[in-house]
């Protein structure tokens, strides 16, 4: 198999997992990150790429720049946080941008219904969320061994015999033990002789591995028990049905039904403090004639005595039922009296085999249902994993407003959206912007801390979700699709080595066919402002004969206008807040030129200085006011 992480060793187990290439190709299609995690060697990052591999994903085909890979991941982190199991985690790191209109149109209906979903659930949703972090993988118990319980088979040689010797002792009629405990003989030829064994049970070898052991079967719910009710419990809530409580009854049923030896013991010790201080106060009662005297030199023990021994030892001995469940009364008939622990050992051995016997017959009967519920169990397993992704997505989508945008071929427009970080900030001022319809290049101006970079991100986090199959954060969208996405942020001053690699990144944009999205920060840093200007506007005249959309932001719009002819959008500062905070309309006008607020700033620190440095804002700010 040509798969990136898949080696021929990795192949064998996957095949084993599997059973076949086609059934493993299916699960990566669907996305089952779980399943190909579970094979040894491979884990879940491992396991996510296989399928990534598997689907034709890449996200570098498309994140083409340092900074857009970082805004992708933490958009990817973001959403990550909402979602409680570790399948829904490792379904959100599949989450890779698309080109592909018809995914991205699909993902986003799913994504829109998701939201509803969770706003239907908004009153449930912390109570949901605390049931979905406890709910686990689903384990398959290891088998356990029981010393308890012989099976006795006519050969060795059947196939089951290995995996029924990882639960109980395995041995053939000859090598059975005088004291084998509880014994199930699995024939196949039926061929030893049972009657001289007692409390054998019989079973054919043939039948289900839960017939014969059914721990196997039962094992399973145990091991999961928290999963599955955290499972229920979100089912009820969303108001599902579920076979989970009927199948943890009859777990339970089992375990009620299990003998306590020391529960046996206690009320046994318990009656025995009781029937002695009962016959202490009772025998003040009794008048002992001369003939009674004569009877118990003669006999041992007045009728008197007898009768009071009897009534005092069955009064106790139901209430030694009532306690544990059996009618048994080990004393010796003395005073005071004692356990017969030869008896009691006796009483008990027979009770065990007896219990043993009936609780093996109760989890046979409990296994076949269990067995027949688990395929049902699992789904609804699933369906909840599944509802986790969904409700995650949801969350995420109804707590930072995001909406669906509309996929279209020229034009990418925001309509009162906001930087995702800003979102659920109330005093986050949201935009309004767009290129396109024949304008595919803008520059944008303007104040110093406006929001210029902010607006950059904005756009690439926009374009980003969109392709992701994701809503986006804004109240309307019209977006796209890229080939490619580029980030170009702020530069420091680049010494000669540098310059020329980044010409050698930037400059190429402008000779693929690809249709890219290039969003870019002050880039006059890359050299002196002559050669910076001449650049960039040597840039836009190629860029406007492309399919590609860029905005550029700088603070050298009028030296680049020299050299082309582009639109010049500004974001403008009209002055200072009575907090000295700067007064900004962060929606770019279009075809404005926005000037820097160099003055704005000064004029802020000024009113915060005192001292000396006041005196030195005085005489900047004297220049500015031709002073």
């Amino acid at each position: 198999m040509n798969v990136k992480g898949i080696g021929d060793k990795t192949y064998e187990r996957i095949l084993e997992k599997f059973g076949n290439e086609g059934a493993f190709l299916s699960a990566a299609q669907n996305m089952d990150v779980d399943s190909i995690a579970e094979i040894d060697g491979i884990g879940e990052k491992r396991a996510v790429d296989i399928v990534l591999s598997i689907l034709g994903v890449e996200s570098s085909a498309f994140l083409k720049t340092e900074y857009a890979e970082r805004l992708y991941r933490e958009i990817l982190a973001l959403l990550d946080s909402y979602a409680c199991t570790r399948s829904a985690k490792n379904r959100i790191a599949l989450l890779q941008p698309s080109k592909d209109k018809n995914r991205i149109e699909n993902s986003l209906k799913f994504a829109q219904e998701a939201k509803a979903l969770a706003a239907s659930l908004a009153l449930k949703r912390e109570e949901i969320t605390n049931h979905l972090k406890s709910i686990g993988k689903l384990k398959e118990p290891l088998p356990k061994f029981d010393s308890s319980r012989t099976i006795v088979v006519d050969e060795y040689d059947a196939p089951i015999v290995r995996t029924l010797s990882k639960y109980h002792s395995v041995v053939t009629a000859d090598d059975l033990s005088s004291d084998p405990g509880l014994v199930l003989y699995a024939y196949s030829s039926g061929k030893m002789d049972t009657s001289t064994i007692e409390n054998m049970i019989t079973v054919p070898l043939a039948a289900p591995l839960y017939e014969i052991v059914p721990e196997s079967a039962i094992s399973f719910y145990i091991s999961n028990r928290e999963t599955l009710e955290r499972v229920a419990a979100v089912r009820k809530a969303l108001g599902r049905e579920s076979c989970i409580e009927d199948a943890l009854e009859d777990v339970d049923g089992i375990k009620k039904s299990e003998l306590d030896i020391q529960k046996m013991d206690l009320a046994v010790r318990n009656a025995l403090d009781r029937i002695n201080a009962k016959l202490k106060e009772k025998v003040k009662e009794l008048s002992i004639s001369g003939d009674d005297l004569l009877e118990m030199m003669g006999s041992g023990m007045p009728k008197k005595i007898q009768s009071l021994y009897d009534v005092v030892i069955a009064e106790e001995g139901a209430t030694i039922k009532e306690e544990c469940g059996y009618a048994i009364k080990p004393f010796k008939m003395k005073y005071p009296v004692e356990i017969d622990d030869e008896e009691f050992e006796k009483e008990k051995q027979r009770i065990k085999v007896k219990a043993d016997t009936e609780l093996y017959y109760k989890k046979v009967k409990a296994a076949k249902q269990l067995a027949l519920l688990r395929p049902e169990i699992e789904q609804e397993f699933r369906e909840i994993i599944d509802f986790d992704y969904k409700f995650a997505l949801g969350n995420f989508a109804l707590d930072y407003d995001l909406n669906t945008p509309e996929i279209i071929g020229n034009e990418f427009n925001v309509s009162n959206g906001i930087h995702i970080n800003l979102a659920r900030n109330p005093k986050g001022q949201r935009i309004s912007y767009g290129i396109g319809n024949g304008t595919n290049t803008v520059i944008l101006t303007g104040a110093n801390s406006g929001g210029k970079t902010t607006l950059l991100e904005t756009f690439a986090q926009t374009c980003i979700l969109a392709q992701m199959g994701l809503p986006v954060c804004a109240k309307g969208a019209k977006v796209a699709i890229m080939d490619e996405l580029y980030f170009f942020s702020k530069q420091r001053s680049l010494d000669a080595g540098a310059f020329e690699s980044f010409l050698r990144t930037f400059l190429p944009l402008v000779t693929t066919d690809t249709k890219k999205l290039i969003l870019a920060d002050e880039l006059e840093a890359i050299t002196e402002i002559g050669a910076a200007s001449k650049i960039i506007g040597s840039f836009i005249d190629m860029m406007k004969e492309t399919n590609s959309y860029s905005i550029l932001v700088s603070h050298m719009a009028p030296e680049i206008h020299k050299y082309t002819d582009v639109r010049i959008d500004g974001i403008e500062a009209k002055g200072l807040d009575e907090n000295y905070e700067l007064i900004v309309d962060r929606t770019p006008r279009i075809n404005y030129l926005a000037r820097s607020t160099p003055e704005l700033i000064l004029r802020r620190l000024h009113a915060k200085s005192n001292g000396k440095m006041k005196e030195i804002y005085d005489r900047i700010l004297g220049l500015f006011n031709g002073n």
